[in-house]
């Protein structure tokens, strides 16, 4: 039964790390006529039909409240990115080089998929149709799917699921950069396996990720359907959010706003207090260097 599931045309929400993704899968998962992969399911992506009635309340009192990043809070049950799923099942993924950092190199190939092997790309794409198979098996819904890595996979997505919509949050890459700064240094104590031996390196590295993820976005972008795409700012979402979340129901056709929009408000009003994280103003050297990344954010309407 599970491997017959039919998969309805998902909905990827795209965009670099920290460009507040996660604020809009969060939002877009309160919509009950999605369904999303949990914090559990992309832990336990092999076996969390059988262990999540009996294991989930561990994980509940042994995680964290919030993230180390960015204090957001996190349970069990919430809202997580699928590549987690695919760092269990398939260690294809950047991800891996933040706990194998003297093979970071070898895992970088990872965020576009086009330096993998077509064997590799293979397996990849069948984990992640294995995974959604059983996530739609499971919430009986379309599905709401969010990985950072995806923005610079719409190619090898696009053959595997031709009527997926998504949805591309975008931000000023100068707090992207500073942002994603901080995530390096937060996540790498709770990951790293190996004692990374060029810290000196991280920021050259998230320059050219910044840039190499927006130029596949923007090479792969006319391959998306007319009306399947979709792109917003994040400022806009964090300043008019409704009017924004609007805006994405009707330009990807989907159910009516207005049946969602009260469980949108509860959302934003019980979230209001939450303060984002402050960032110092860049040293001299790296202000001039992030003068670059401009050039691959202009092309966002």
């Amino acid at each position: 039964m599970l491997f017959r599931s039919q998969i309805q045309p998902p909905l990827f929400v795209l965009g670099h790390m920290r460009s507040g993704t996660t604020h809009l899968h969060n939002l877009l998962s309160l919509d009950h006529r999605f369904g999303h992969p949990t914090m559990f399911e992309v832990n336990f992506p092999q076996s969390y039909l059988l262990a999540e009635p009996y294991a989930s309340w561990i994980m509940q009192l042994t995680m964290p409240s919030s993230r180390p990043m960015d204090n957001m809070s996190v349970g069990a049950d919430s809202p997580q990115e699928d590549e987690w799923a695919m760092v269990v099942m398939t260690q294809k993924s950047p991800y891996m080089g933040w706990s194998f950092p003297h093979s970071i190199r070898n895992y970088e190939k990872f965020w576009t998929l086009n330096d993998a092997t077509p064997a590799e790309r293979e397996e990849w794409q069948q984990s992640l149709l294995y995974f959604c198979r059983k996530l739609q098996w499971t919430h009986k819904r379309p599905l709401v799917l969010k990985s950072p890595a995806h923005m610079a996979r719409v190619r090898w997505l696009l053959p595997i699921f031709p009527q997926a919509r998504f949805v591309h949050v975008h931000r000023n890459p100068y707090e992207v950069f500073r942002s994603t700064q901080r995530l390096w240094q937060k996540i790498r104590p709770f990951s790293q396996l190996q004692q990374p031996r060029d810290l000196h390196l991280d920021d050259e590295r998230i320059f050219a990720c910044y840039r190499e993820m927006h130029r596949q976005y923007f090479a792969d972008r006319d391959s998306i359907p007319a009306g399947h795409l979709c792109e917003v700012r994040f400022e806009d979402l964090e300043r008019r959010p409704l009017v924004t979340l609007q805006k994405i129901y009707e330009d990807l056709g989907l159910p009516d706003f207005s049946e969602v929009k009260p469980r949108f408000e509860e959302y934003l009003d019980r979230t209001a207090g939450y303060q984002k994280n402050k960032h110092k103003p860049l040293p001299a050297d790296q202000d001039r260097k992030s003068t670059r990344l401009n050039s691959s954010h202009a092309n966002i309407s």
